[in-house]
């Protein structure tokens, strides 16, 4: 859902702006860890790499809360929606909400 809350994590807010960008910063954390594999097409591939190149901060006035650029920004950018590099953040919904599935990436 758009302008979603982060979800607190140990009881504590975390830093973040809303859900989605919560959801990259752990997908990000996974990837970085080599915990997660994509097997794809070398197409998809592609266009998901493009895509995440562009998950990036925002400039925001607001500097208490970490932000990243619009899909609206991203589109403009690359010509298209980020659909693989969306499809993967919201998979990263049960890691940071455990409690709301049973199935993990761990």
């Amino acid at each position: 859902m758009n302008g979603s809350k982060p979800i607190k994590v140990s009881g504590k807010e975390e830093n973040f702006a809303n859900l989605k960008t919560q959801c990259y910063y752990k997908l990000a954390d996974k990837i970085n860890q080599n915990e997660m594999f994509v097997h794809c097409p070398e197409k998809i591939e592609l266009a998901l790499s493009e895509e995440l190149e562009m998950v990036r901060l925002a400039k925001e006035v607001d500097v208490t809360k970490i932000a990243l650029l619009s899909k609206d920004e991203v589109k403009k950018k690359i010509g298209r929606s980020p659909d693989y590099s969306d499809t993967l953040m919201m998979r990263m919904y049960f890691e940071v909400n455990p409690n709301k599935g049973k199935y993990s990436l761990r």
